[in-house]
């Protein structure tokens, strides 16, 4: 078992498939204790709920950029300029392709076979994420969360929930050396309005009290001699033009909110690790309505 601590050079991998309870589980077992119980079953990562989607990997890209861009390099590659457009399979298997076809598979084949190990960022994706980086640059408060003081990248925290026994974890983005945890989002709508609706969606407000609570925790259950984190801050940037960024720090309320419902989770994944039961939506016929907000709208609108 995984002793609590912090931990600096676990590799992002070995974190993401090693031992621990995480938020992104907790989300799982909100959604049912079946739907977690099926993620860490699964034979592979193609089986896995959280093989990540195209926006997940973008948003990865994008926090190596920005918070260890010595190793952007070592796991990202960037499609050439002057690359030729990537041969379908139908071109590939055409019987006599095209003299520019062969071309453009033959480069394709040698360029794959050099970025082996690496992860191929197409160029117009490698342009939007250095667009964006100079905004956030350029951004007042999200620059001084990022510069002002010292601090670690994807440090590891493992720590033993005292009332279940579980072994849980975290990777804070931006550990700041002062005790303050940056956390960055990508987004499509890094307002005030729309970035609150993220909270909910996502439920980050979950993310903040489970991270502030879980390296304290991990301090002070390692000893570490590491200064203890007093804030959570979010910063939330948009993925397209102006790449407008926004920094957030969640309310008393939502965080009470969002630890009350982790405490719920954990205890509701205890009783499923205790029994060996799983649930999933439930195995009755229920009823269900319309949500209120649809409801609600629809009153107003005039159509019922």
């Amino acid at each position: 078992m995984m002793e609590a601590g912090i931990y600096q050079e676990i590799p992002n991998e070995d974190y993401h498939h090693g031992p621990g309870d995480s938020k992104s589980d907790l989300d799982r077992v909100r959604r049912s204790p079946l739907h977690y119980k099926a993620n860490k079953d699964a034979a592979n990562d193609n089986e896995r709920t959280n093989t990540p989607t195209a926006d997940q990997a973008f948003g990865s890209a994008y926090h190596t950029l920005i918070l260890e861009p010595d190793e952007f390099w070592n796991r990202y590659v960037i499609v050439p300029e002057d690359a030729p457009k990537r041969p379908t399979i139908t071109q590939r298997n055409a019987a006599k392709p095209s003299p520019a076809t062969v071309e453009a598979i033959a480069f394709w084949d040698k360029f794959e076979s050099d970025s082996t190990g690496k992860e191929i960022i197409d160029r117009e994706d490698f342009d939007t994420l250095t667009k964006m980086a100079e905004v956030l640059s350029n951004h007042p408060a999200a620059s001084a969360l990022f510069n002002s003081a010292p601090g670690r990248a994807e440090m590891s925290a493992y720590w033993v929930d005292e009332r279940t026994g579980l072994l849980l974890r975290c990777r804070p983005d931006y550990w700041r050396e002062d005790g303050i945890i940056v956390d960055l989002k990508t987004t499509a709508d890094a307002s005030l309005e729309e970035f609150s609706r993220s909270l909910v969606k996502w439920r980050y407000h979950v993310q903040a009290p489970f991270y502030l609570d879980g390296t304290n925790e991990a301090i002070a259950q390692s000893g570490a001699k590491i200064t203890r984190p007093t804030e959570f801050v979010f910063v939330a940037q948009e993925k397209k033009p102006p790449f407008a960024p926004a920094c957030y720090v969640l309310d008393d309320e939502g965080m009470r909110i969002g630890r009350a419902q982790y405490r719920a989770d954990l205890d509701r994944l205890a009783e499923c690790k205790a029994s060996n039961v799983w649930p999933g939506y439930g195995g009755q016929i229920q009823k269900i309505g319309v949500p209120v907000w649809y409801s609600k709208n629809a009153v107003e609108g005039g159509s019922v």
